[in-house]
């Protein structure tokens, strides 16, 4: 598998990299070090460049690609980075796991993908935290197929609700950073 990614990342986009890699991550297929290292020792292999490019913005604890695209989305815009699948505790209850959390100012992004509502045990549960992010007033972004398929205005919309909690940072900015997450690698 670590092969066979470093050969994607040959004609890959950034984003696409993210996605890939950090699903083969969580799955265990590969490891950041095992790819690195063929990597550097292969430099004949297509994309042992590429995938240098690629390995500072993977993470494993990300569960699905949606995820990692909407991760990628807030990093390469200039946002803080979220952390990925937190366990999140308000005032000693355990709310559960949230996708990404920014914690700067505790929003929540969660996506919602058609298993949330195909699964009832799955679908129960999101009640249940979201239910729980309202008692505890832990601000929440629910993050659509559809949506992703307009990442600025997500982005845009991301940042406007960070800044109705507070958030004083920097806006996201949509230049070289961004244009190259959907660029060939």
């Amino acid at each position: 598998p670590a092969a066979a990614f470093i050969q994607f990342c040959a004609d890959a986009r950034m984003i696409d990299a993210i996605k890939v890699g950090d699903w083969l991550l969580h799955h265990r297929h590969m490891s950041v070090l095992e790819v690195a290292e063929l990597a550097r020792r292969d430099l004949w292999r297509p994309g042992a460049r590429q995938v240098r490019r690629v390995l500072p913005h993977l993470d494993a604890a990300a569960r699905s690609m949606k995820e990692s695209e909407t991760r990628a989305l807030v990093v390469f815009s200039g946002l803080p980075a979220p952390e990925v699948n937190v366990s999140l505790v308000i005032a000693g209850e355990r709310i559960g796991i949230v996708d990404l959390l920014i914690r700067c100012v505790m929003l929540v992004l969660e996506y919602e993908g058609r298993q949330h509502a195909d699964n009832i045990i799955q679908f129960n549960r999101d009640i249940h935290r979201y239910a729980a992010f309202r008692r505890h007033r832990v601000e929440y972004l629910q993050v659509t197929n559809e949506m992703l398929d307009r990442p600025k205005t997500l982005i845009h919309r991301v940042h406007a609700r960070m800044v109705e909690l507070g958030y004083d940072g920097p806006p996201p900015v949509f230049a070289d950073r961004w244009a190259a997450l959907f660029d060939l690698i």
